[in-house]
């Protein structure tokens, strides 16, 4: 059940079976995540077909959209301020 063959079981060490158990509980981790985003996606599409005021996701949950040129110059900008404020600020 944990991807250790039965008869490698009683050969293996409990500290190298303490590996598998980890990485067992690692995949069931994984799986239940994938599930609970299936489960939004679903919601999702629910709703959306049921509501007009709900949209489908456009992009995948969790994706990240990456900025523009503009956004990054932007950013750096205020950052740069940011430190010019506080030099300023000491003397």
């Amino acid at each position: 059940m944990m991807g250790v063959e039965y008869g490698d079981f009683w050969e293996l060490s409990p500290r190298t079976l303490t590996s598998f158990v980890k990485a067992f509980q690692r995949k069931r981790e994984y799986d239940d995540e994938l599930l609970w985003k299936q489960g939004l996606y679903f919601t999702a599409s629910i709703a959306s077909a049921l509501s007009k005021d709900s949209e489908y996701p456009k992009q995948p949950y969790g994706f990240k959209v990456e900025a523009t040129e503009e956004e990054k110059q932007e950013e750096l900008n205020s950052r740069i301020l940011a430190q010019i404020e506080v030099i300023n600020s000491r003397f």
